[in-house]
């Protein structure tokens, strides 16, 4: 077994502080409750890795000659790992498999809705919570 699946929930435990979505519930949002616990530290676990594999980038992009390459590539798998683990955590959890459209709000507030969404690139998506 990989040591990033043994270590996670302790990685998870670990998290004491959420990062809460960034965009507000519109109107057309069905609202079906909110994030539980567990739901909250993979998020943000998620959301931190995300964000540390970004500064990486940036910083070896800049000169940085303490980042890797490899760091940053692993830290780009696992928070997509955490982004596919969330997300199917999130619709078990809510029983949201037949909906197309589920996202995550302010407050954390679960959602799903009918919309037809415009084009937003997926590195977009990951950063306001929709997928």
């Amino acid at each position: 077994m990989s040591t990033f699946i043994k270590l996670l929930p302790l990685e998870l435990d670990e998290v004491k502080e959420y990062r809460e979505p960034d965009m507000p519930v519109a109107e057309e949002d069905h609202i079906v409750g909110d994030m539980s616990e567990s739901l909250k530290k993979l998020w943000t676990l998620w959301k931190q890795t995300a964000y540390t594999a970004s500064s990486l980038t940036l910083q070896l992009r800049y000169g940085e000659q303490n980042v890797s390459k490899g760091q940053i590539y692993e830290l780009d798998a696992k928070a997509e790992a955490l982004r596919g683990l969330f997300w199917i955590a999130l619709n078990d959890e809510f029983e949201l498999w037949d909906k197309i459209h589920v996202g995550v709000r302010k407050g954390f507030k679960v959602v799903w809705n009918e919309e037809e969404m415009p084009h937003i690139p997926p590195f977009l998506k990951g950063l306001m919570g929709i997928d």
